[in-house]
């Protein structure tokens, strides 16, 4: 398999070494830190300001009426939204049937301007899986079978493309994908290829695939698959598959912790 090929050129260009797996911290800490990012300075309200003016018309016309939605009622604000996003602390069940009341495309475009915003934009690449992971499409980005195989399929200078792409990633960066591959590395019947799968097709892996992302940790799993939407026969999913990668760990948590069915549980 092409995948696993991909998986031992990592391995190849990756010098073996030891490193923690990265906690599932808060963006922004609540309390101070959270209420530090209101101060904004009056080059930075510009910005603001010119950020706004150069929203196309149409665009600006359909997030007015979303933010008419998301308009503040009692103790429920987008602000209180963007805290949960931040600092992981949830809003409450009235905030909730706010966010619902102003349906998805609504909710999601409206949270996307707010990380446009000055002291905001330094967390919109960081943001994405978070203001999507409780509503995912269930539409698959490729068809299982035929479609899903043909992306085995690569040029010479497609894998030189990976190559390059690969000498290029930082070596602190590299140590630490190491070691998630080694995480990841190929069990019986699962490995990378299989999550991938799940990843485009929606087509679940095995429980014993899922004892192997949840040992792997969620920041290796989500890292390792982050790489592997970088490959050139992969890259062009990259900007559709972050909250498909967090859909499938947590599909693949709840597994673990509450299985459907013991028949499958192996060791």
């Amino acid at each position: 398999m092409a995948f696993f090929i991909m998986t031992t050129l990592v391995s190849y260009a990756y010098p073996s070494s030891g490193q923690e797996d990265v906690d599932d911290e808060p963006l922004v800490h609540p309390g101070r830190e959270f209420d530090s990012l209101d101060a904004i300075s009056p080059a930075s309200q510009d910005y603001n300001i010119y950020m706004l003016d150069n929203i196309p018309p149409k665009y600006k016309i359909y997030l007015e009426t979303c933010m008419d939605k998301m308009e503040p009622i009692g103790k429920c604000g987008l602000d209180d939204v963007i805290q949960e996003i931040l600092t992981n602390e949830p809003v409450s069940r009235d905030c909730c049937l706010k966010v619902v009341g102003a349906g998805k495309q609504c909710f999601i475009e409206t949270n996307k301007l707010m990380f446009q915003f000055y002291q905001l934009k330094r967390f919109a690449s960081q943001v994405s899986f978070k203001i999507n992971e409780e509503d995912v499409d269930d539409e698959p980005l490729v068809h299982p079978g035929r479609e899903f195989d043909s992306l085995d399929a690569i040029s010479p200078a497609s894998q030189d493309y990976n190559i390059y792409m690969l000498d290029n990633i930082p070596p602190k960066y590299k140590i630490y994908l190491e070691t998630c591959m080694d995480k990841m590395e190929p069990i019986g019947k699962c490995g990378l290829d299989d999550v991938i799968q799940e990843i485009l097709t929606n087509e679940p892996v095995s429980r014993d695939c899922c004892l192997k992302v949840v040992g792997a940790g969620k920041q290796c799993f989500i890292e390792t698959n982050k790489l592997m939407f970088q490959f050139y026969q992969l890259k062009r999913f990259a900007s559709q598959v972050s909250f498909k990668i967090n859909e499938v760990w947590n599909r693949c948590s709840a597994e673990v912790e509450s299985p459907s069915s013991s028949d499958d549980f192996a060791i």
